[in-house]
């Protein structure tokens, strides 16, 4: 039995959902132009997540309504390789979860639709007033990085552990010690530190599976 840990954001979708949160609140093409060039900055590893992050929430506090609005949107995007994908690896006995740099609260009616337990489903996750309004991030080391956030979990997951992601912060993961091997995930976006990263890439769902099925 293997861990696979994949990344949410254009690897099970095909979108970055904080900026799907982020055009649900702000009607601004210019702030929203921002957030991508942020964003992309972040996955280059040309910024640290805690401040790709911050940034970000500072163009624009999004409310309760609006991350599960777009929660319950983004998880009828997911594509149907990706549900067999996950599946395939339930029903051959591999753990399968969800380490993301977006909102908690975002994910789980997509981790719902794959089958995938809430206490896999690790991510960044907000305050909220009572009255449903942005109040900050909770502290527990998802706010700084995935590496942070899986260390201070303290969790023991079978191995070997395999990270799926798109971006440098799920590479990260192998080269902290966290995983055993990244693999990037390409169909949607290819970030730039790959040409200097000798690691296996897979440009579908289809391509994934395969090198999964060569690695575990």
């Amino acid at each position: 039995m293997a861990t696979v840990v994949f990344d949410f954001d254009s690897t099970l979708i095909p979108v970055e959902s904080l900026e799907e949160v982020l055009a649900a609140t702000v009607s601004d093409p210019a702030v929203l132009a921002r957030v991508a060039e942020i964003t992309r900055r972040g996955m280059e590893g040309e910024l640290d997540f805690r401040t790709s992050l911050e940034s970000r929430l500072r163009l624009a506090a999004p409310s309760r309504d609006a991350v599960r609005g777009v929660g319950a949107v983004l998880a009828d995007r997911i594509a149907t390789e990706a549900r067999e994908c996950v599946k395939w690896l339930a029903d051959t006995g591999h753990a399968v979860r969800i380490v993301s740099g977006g909102f908690r609260d975002v994910i789980l009616p997509s981790a719902r639709t794959l089958g995938i337990d809430p206490d896999r489903v690790h991510a960044v996750s907000a305050r909220w007033t009572s009255d449903g309004s942005f109040d900050g991030l909770v502290e527990d080391g998802f706010v700084d990085s995935k590496v942070e956030g899986v260390r201070r979990l303290d969790a023991t997951w079978p191995g070997p552990i395999w990270a799926v992601g798109d971006g440098a912060t799920d590479h990260a993961l192998a080269t902290a010690g966290l995983a055993d091997g990244f693999i990037a995930f390409t169909r949607h976006v290819r970030r730039d530190f790959l040409d200097e990263a000798d690691v296996p890439e897979a440009g579908s769902m289809a391509d994934l599976r395969r090198v999964l099925s060569e690695l575990l």
